[in-house]
């Protein structure tokens, strides 16, 4: 299960111009606005490195192979991260604590019922900000079958690293920057 293709900072060094999308959730987490996470256990993210597809697009714009022809710059199917890894691998850099996990669908019922009461309006409110994310946190039946777009790429020189080479990296570059709070250090 996957939505959609993410891209997170640089593989090298974490560096990202902001921190939204991929980070945002972990952000909340890490500041401790969100202390229980709606997840499906089995959904997936297809992240790629900002460099990747930067080395990819400009590789591809200089090979007479890639004209008038579609490239996915994805991870590609068995590539993906589940959304449990993300989080554990967020968790052992530092990133953010541990917060419980709950199936998303119970979030879903309790979200409708009154038990909605037995959470703080602050969740609520934090739940609302999150909605943008929540096919994320679902997950689908897309993979990216991007096995032309690699093999080209190969080809060309461009390899796409796997999210466990560079996570580090990005979590990180996320802490050191406190989240985008701290400005980033002149050269």
């Amino acid at each position: 299960m996957t939505l959609n293709a993410l891209q997170a900072g640089q593989s090298d060094n974490g560096f990202t111009p902001h921190f939204r999308v991929l980070y945002w959730p972990v952000k909340m987490i890490a500041r401790g606005y969100a202390t229980i996470i709606p997840i499906n256990k089995k959904a997936i993210l297809d992240v790629v490195p900002a460099d990747y597809v930067t080395n990819a697009i400009v590789a591809l714009m200089q090979s007479d192979k890639a004209h008038n022809r579609t490239f996915l710059l994805t991870a590609g199917k068995g590539n993906e991260v589940s959304i449990p890894k993300l989080l554990n691998d967020a968790q052992k850099m530092g990133a953010c604590k541990y917060r419980l996990r709950i199936p998303i669908w119970a979030f879903r019922d309790v979200e409708h019922t009154i038990l909605r009461r037995l959470l703080p309006k602050s969740f609520w409110e934090l739940a609302e900000k999150a909605k943008p994310y929540t096919g994320y946190l679902e997950g689908t039946d897309v993979h990216y079958d991007n096995s032309a777009t690699t093999e080209l790429l190969t080809e060309l020189g461009v390899k796409r690293p796997h999210w466990d080479a560079y996570h580090q990296n990005v979590f990180g570059h996320a802490i050191d920057r406190d989240w985008g709070r701290v400005a980033p250090k002149e050269a």
